[in-house]
């Protein structure tokens, strides 16, 4: 049994040998503080840390994901809105082939002409279509037309033109004064000369 006289001999031979024996059980506690130390570093470098570097790459992938999100989702608008767009031309398309002449209706069309010029007291000197020319989704036919009459027969003719439910477009157009045989100008009688263009689908 340890007095108190014998604890200060203890005491005062520990310390003028100049070490102080651990006990057992302090070692052991070192060394499962020492064991505690090298397992949080160990877990830091081989767990959070991989862990830090995994979130940080998922952080990238998330910000690259919403961009592309983005980006594919305003392309989606822009298709949409192109979409709306194409059904609108279409329908102006369709609208205006119905406005072209057929290879049947162009024969009718040509009588039309014809007697549109007639029954306004018009006289033909020239009627002659030129050749076809295809340009992208239609046919061009042109017609070379030289007539004569008074200056308000004409204009009826040509406001008749305007008129119709088909394409034609003219081109070229002239108005020159008739010379009698004298060289004298007739003035109630003036030529008219153009280029009428109908139109047809390919």
């Amino acid at each position: 049994m340890f007095t108190l006289p014998k604890i200060n001999k203890l005491i005062v031979n520990n310390f003028t040998t100049g070490r102080i024996k651990p006990s057992i059980g302090e070692v052991n506690r070192w060394w499962v503080m020492v064991l505690a130390v090298l397992l949080i570093i160990f877990d830091y470098v081989f767990f959070i840390k991989q862990g830090f570097q995994q979130y940080s790459q998922q952080r990238s992938q998330e910000v690259s994901l919403k961009r592309e999100f983005e980006r594919r989702q305003h392309k989606a608008a822009i298709l949409q809105v192109r979409r709306k767009n194409l059904k609108k031309l279409n329908k102006r398309y369709k609208g205006l082939l119905t406005q072209f002449s057929t290879s049947k209706g162009l024969s009718i069309l040509l009588e039309e002409l014809s007697r549109a010029a007639s029954t306004n007291g018009l006289v033909f000197d020239l009627f002659a279509p030129l050749p076809e020319v295809a340009i992208n989704f239609y046919i061009e036919l042109p017609i070379k037309i030289t007539i004569r009459g008074r200056y308000e027969q004409l204009t009826f003719f040509l406001k008749q033109l305007a008129q119709w439910d088909k394409i034609v477009t003219i081109d070229k157009f002239e108005l020159l004064p008739v010379f009698d045989a004298k060289q004298k100008v007739k003035r109630e009688i003036l030529v008219m000369k153009l280029i009428a263009k109908i139109y047809r689908p390919l």
